[in-house]
């Protein structure tokens, strides 16, 4: 549908006949101008209906990625295309969406007869998941410019924004030498474990339990068998969902700061040997993926994770603790990526998560607020600011009280701003790895 409209030059062109038409009374010279005036005007505006264009006479295009990384302007190229015979002045408006940010819109150009030309753009994905877009608005104008078509072209797109990768790639090579550093990688360990290595004779002191009877009784002396400490370990990323989640700190939510850690540490992990599993949860499980050493592990975690978005609801730790028992057998490091601090909180959280402990290592990654930390250290001026500063003493007070009762019982725990979480996570599992905790 076409929707035709006056600009404002054929209300200009109305405005002027109008006033020397009010001024031919006191000057009859004027009335023969103004009717000319008028006359050449409706001529001009039935020339402008008539030459159109028609909706048709634009042709649009986008050349857009799939994908786009959260908060990071990505160029888009616009074809426009006039296959009519004459002048156009084309506006556009791409479709709107609260998830993306379009600059420049709208945009503007003129187009010669039979003419294209290619208009560029940045566009930027707010939140992370799916956006779709069908159409562009156009207004069209020819040279006589009186009147405006306006209509819409369907143009379907659909784009992925997903998690900046940026700073994972440039920390790659930094990432690999922390790696070669610790020792990490293709290492192995000759020690307890349960991976078979070699057979040799009986010393003194070895475990009765490590005696290969069967290549005892061939060789007639007393024979053991030689494990290796696993190269190839379990870490589960456990990705709170829940309504905790949704706080929003720097345009992203504390969601989008976990996830960006969870594939930091996956990553590492899988450059360190490690297998990788991964787990979002909030009322109930919403993605699992079995632990995997293949490099392919990180692009099908991104994939997993990159449209979940915080749910209205309590996360149900307990569980999710079930499911993860239920999942994984092998003794394993789970990371929990989440935000809790509120007393009762903890305590469910401690009743859930501490029936792991028994065959697994908990670490527990937290974001705080620094909002809070700078009302509290900030000097009351008011009564309002110190109203402010109480509560923000008192908040983090709390937190560290929990923080503090989670460590008592056996997690290791990581209290750290939303912007440092990813390598607070990475640097926490070098840790663990390096001192051979898991």
């Amino acid at each position: 549908m076409t929707l035709v409209l006056p600009t404002p030059r054929l209300a200009l062109g109305v405005a002027f006949v109008a006033i020397v038409t009010a001024l031919s009374p006191l000057f009859p010279v004027l009335l023969g101008f103004a009717l000319a005036l008028a006359a050449m005007l409706a001529g001009a505006a039935l020339a402008d209906v008539v030459l159109g264009p028609q909706s048709h006479a634009i042709r649009v295009s986008r050349l857009v990625p799939e994908r786009l990384a959260q908060l990071i302007p990505t160029p888009v190229t616009y074809v426009l295309e006039n296959i009519s015979a004459a002048r156009l002045l084309v506006r556009a408006v791409d479709g709107s969406d609260h998830r993306l940010e379009i600059d420049p819109q709208p945009f503007s150009i003129v187009l010669d007869a039979n003419e294209s030309s290619h208009v560029a753009a940045a566009w930027t994905g707010i939140v992370r998941g799916d956006v779709t877009l069908s159409r562009i608005d156009l207004a069209v104008r020819n040279a006589i410019g009186l009147f405006e078509r306006r209509y819409r072209v369907d143009v379907p797109a659909q784009i992925a924004v997903v998690p900046p990768h940026g700073v994972l790639d440039r920390g790659n090579l930094a990432t690999r030498n922390r790696l070669t550093a610790f020792g990490l990688r293709r290492i192995e360990r000759i020690g307890a474990g349960t991976d078979f290595d070699r057979l040799r004779a009986y010393t003194p002191g070895d475990s009765f339990r490590r005696i290969n009877w069967k290549a005892t009784a061939r060789r007639g002396g007393l024979i053991v068998a030689e494990d290796r400490a696993e190269r190839s370990q379990h870490v589960i990323v456990v990705l709170d969902c829940g309504r905790l989640m949704s706080g929003r700190i720097d345009q992203r939510s504390k969601l989008d700061y976990a996830l960006d850690a969870a594939l930091a540490l996956s990553r590492v992990c899988l450059l360190a040997g490690d297998s990788v599993g991964f787990c979002a949860f909030a009322d109930r499980e919403l993605r699992w993926l079995g632990p995997k050493s293949h490099s392919s592990q990180f692009a099908s975690m991104r994939e997993a994770g990159y449209d979940l978005q915080p749910l209205a609801c309590e996360s149900d730790y307990a569980r999710a603790a079930g499911s993860l028992s239920k999942h994984v057998s092998k003794r394993a490091l789970f990371v929990l990526l989440s935000d809790v601090f509120d007393p009762d909180q903890v305590r469910e959280t401690v009743g859930a998560f501490r029936l792991l402990l028994g065959n697994h290592l908990v670490f527990l990654a937290l974001m705080n607020d620094a909002a809070f930390e700078t009302a509290a250290a900030t000097e009351p001026r008011d009564r309002a600011s110190a109203f402010e500063a109480g509560t923000a003493l008192a908040l983090l007070d709390e937190r560290r009280h929990a923080v503090a009762r989670l460590r008592s019982l056996g997690f290791d725990v990581k209290d750290v701003a939303p912007s440092t979480l990813a390598g607070a996570t990475v640097e926490s599992y070098l840790s663990i790895k390096a001192l051979n905790r898991l």
